[in-house]
Order: structure tokens, then C-alpha cells, then sequence
């Protein structure tokens, strides 16, 4: 048993699956083989250890653990998100800078959630396990580089898999990823490959246009450490070296799409920042008459909410309640309690409005929502602080 483990401290994973565009904003869910192999074999060129650990013991790493695909261990509760950035172009179109929409798609991982590939059918003896542990520790990133990763390596885990190679006797969703061949399977493939073209012109025939690299290299090792990009150049629509595999994960760790209307950052209101003023403006041509205040008044004395008597327990009126109440004709007021009268006074032109207090424990969207109920539709609600004659510190409340 050989396993690698991935923790995200940002809480995200970035990753373009393999033949897709970034702005298609979607992410390689679980991390193919492939990509979690280059990562090691990055790790041993930029931070490895090359007196101590050879090129030829980075290569029999490679091959051991591209023998069979491995198993996954994937978090629940992850979730398929994205971002769009403006990025400037450093071109200039008619005097402003030229900008083109970028989606930076991801997925977001619950606080501490791990990734584990693990093999079961693979044991490392303990040079090449010192080795792999070595270059997991210095695994800095999987993915796109803003995916930040701490990744161990394990010699055993008793963990349970939730995503495996179709056939292994799990069930739920399929997916499609990027493996890499055994090494056997690749020479064989290489072999074919290299049949297929006149030999004089074989060794050109692969090479990059760009780079002049030899994207049908001899050994596995060296076609996993090739750039992306010296693919794309010699035209492969996959590498020679990999092949698809199909998964199956489980139905539950599958990333999930938050609604639109759920997103977002809540603002945080400080007691000191809630109205306590309530203002309803009424308009029309001609004016609604000044009488009318009286039944408006009334409405929105209503819809305040109404702390109970001490032992009633503490909750606001229903203004449904209110509002039948009034239509009745019953009048109700709680013990020992004056109530306040709302005031009308001069308003905008052609408005009138009524002036109400507020307590900063009351609700104003259930003063909206009564106020509505009450036909009051022919004006606009606004709130503001005990100040409230200075009209610049109300804030409208529109009507749906």
C-alpha cells in the first residue's frame, strides 16, 4: 500500500482538465494520475535533492506507481465554483485599456478536507519510499500554482475509497481522466507510433516546432516531464504517454453548484447603524388627502413590531393580526404600554409623509412587509436614525 495525501490550506483546488479551455471554468475532479505524477517529478527538479536521490531512482518511482491507476479518497460537501476577472490585454483600444473576461474555475473543499490517491497492489521499498516522501513534502502546489497543497506520502492507510476505476466494483457517477501508461504499454505504443512513419524522418517527425524537444522520448519519466505545451505545439491531442480512464465516484462527493441567490458576503450591521426612524411617503395626483394619514398612521402603528407583557414571552405582533384587527375595527394595545401616534408632516413636493419611531430591536422588513399587505402602494417606504428630519440619512426602501 502506497498513498499520497492533499490538504488545501486556501480551500481550493485549481486544475484544467486536460483538453479543455480555462474559460470553460472547469476543474479536473478527482486529480488525474497524471497530473499527480508530473507534480512529483516537478518537485524533483526544482526543490529535489540530486546528490542524494539520481534520475534513475526518480524514473523507477515513475514506473512503480504508473503500473495501475490508483484509488481516491475524495471530501464530501466540495463545491464547483468560479470567478471572472478583467485581465488588461496591455493594448490600448480607443484611448482605455483593452481587457478580455476571464473565468477561473475551482473547487471549494471544506476547512481540513484531505485528497488521498492511494495504491493498493504498490509497495515502495524504503529508498524509494524515503524518496517519494521526500518529493511530496516539497510538493508546493497541484494544479494551477494558486492551488496551494501540503501533500504527505503514506506506506499505509486504511481509509475506504469513494472513487474508483470503473470495474473495481464501485458505483455512482463516471468520469472521465487523464492516466499515464504503464511503461510497458507506452513502449509498445512508441513502438507503433514510430512504425507508422519512414524512417529517415522519424526523428524529426515528433519533435517540437518550438522547443525541438522529443515529445516520443524512450523513457516514461522524460515524456511525463515534458511541457504541456510542447504537445500542443507537435499537434498531439493527447500525450502519447497517457490514456483515458473512466471512475466511478460516489454520488456524494461529486462537486456540488451553490444557487446564485445563496452566494454572497453577509454585512454585518451594528445595533448603533439600525433605523430608528420610519418614514412612509405618499404620493399621487392630486395628493392623497391629510385624513388619510390617520388610517396610514394607523397601519404602520401596526406593523411596528410590539415587545408582549413581561411572562408573554418576547415576539413581535403579527401584522396580519394588526391588519385584521383593524379592518374590524377592534382596537388593541398591549399593558402599560403608550403607544405612539405617527405624525404627518410636510414632505417632498406632491408627498406627504408620516413619521414613525423605532426601536432598534424592530424588525423594518416586517414593517415593509405590512405597510404593503395594507394596499399602502401608492408610496415608498424609507427608513433613517432619530435624526431623522435631515432627509439625506433615509434610505428608500423599493416596492418588487
Amino acid at each position: 500500500m502506497f498513498a499520497l495525501t492533499f490538504r488545501f490550506p486556501a480551500g481550493r483546488y485549481h486544475a484544467t482538465p486536460w483538453g479543455r479551455n480555462v474559460n470553460e471554468a472547469d476543474v479536473a475532479w478527482p486529480p488525474e494520475p497524471w497530473r499527480l505524477l508530473r507534480a512529483l517529478i516537478a518537485a524533483w527538479w526544482r526543490k529535489g535533492d540530486n546528490k542524494r536521490w539520481s534520475e534513475g531512482d526518480l524514473a523507477a518511482l515513475v514506473d512503480a506507481l504508473a503500473e495501475t491507476p490508483p484509488d481516491y479518497h475524495l471530501p464530501e460537501g466540495a463545491i464547483h465554483a468560479h470567478t471572472r476577472h478583467y485581465m488588461p490585454q496591455g493594448k490600448l483600444n480607443k484611448g482605455r485599456e483593452r481587457t478580455t473576461l476571464v473565468f477561473d474555475g475551482f473547487v471549494h473543499l471544506p476547512d481540513g478536507a484531505e485528497i488521498v490517491a492511494a495504491w493498493p497492489d504498490v509497495t515502495l521499498n524504503g529508498d524509494l519510499f524515503e524518496l517519494a516522501s521526500d518529493l511530496a513534502e516539497s510538493v508546493g502546489y497541484l494544479g494551477r500554482a494558486e492551488s496551494w497543497t501540503e501533500c504527505r506520502a503514506l506506506n499505509d492507510w486504511n481509509g475506504e475509497a469513494n472513487c474508483q476505476i470503473v470495474g473495481a466494483g464501485g458505483a455512482g457517477t463516471p468520469v472521465r481522466v487523464l492516466a499515464p501508461r504503464s511503461p510497458a504499454a507506452y513502449a509498445a505504443e512508441r513502438e507503433r507510433l514510430i512504425a507508422n512513419v519512414k524512417q529517415e524522418t522519424a526523428g524529426a517527425a515528433f519533435r517540437s516546432k518550438g522547443t525541438d524537444a522529443d515529445t516520443l522520448p524512450a523513457r516514461l519519466v522524460d515524456a511525463l516531464a515534458l511541457d504541456t505545451a510542447d504537445y500542443q505545439d507537435r499537434g498531439w491531442s493527447r500525450p502519447p504517454a497517457a490514456r483515458e480512464v473512466v471512475y466511478v465516484c460516489s454520488a456524494d462527493v461529486s462537486p456540488g453548484v451553490v444557487p446564485r441567490a445563496f452566494v454572497g458576503r453577509r454585512r454585518l450591521i451594528r445595533s448603533e447603524d439600525l433605523p430608528t426612524v420610519a418614514r412612509f411617503l405618499v404620493a399621487g395626483r392630486p395628493l392623497p388627502r391629510i385624513e388619510d394619514a390617520v388610517k396610514l398612521g394607523e397601519i404602520m402603528r401596526r406593523a411596528r413590531p410590539i415587545r408582549l407583557e413581561e411572562g408573554r414571552g418576547d415576539w413581535p405582533l403579527d401584522p396580519e393580526r394588526a391588519l385584521a384587527d383593524l379592518g374590524a375595527g377592534r382596537q388593541w394595545s398591549p399593558p402599560s404600554r403608550t403607544p405612539r401616534i405617527p405624525m404627518p408632516s410636510a414632505g417632498y413636493p406632491r408627498t406627504r409623509m408620516l413619521t414613525a419611531g423605532l426601536t432598534t430591536s424592530q424588525s423594518t422588513s416586517r414593517v415593509v412587509s405590512t405597510m404593503k399587505s395594507g394596499h399602502a402602494s401608492t408610496g415608498s417606504l424609507v427608513f433613517g436614525s432619530q435624526t431623522g428630519s435631515d432627509r439625506a440619512r433615509m434610505k428608500p426602501i423599493p416596492r418588487p
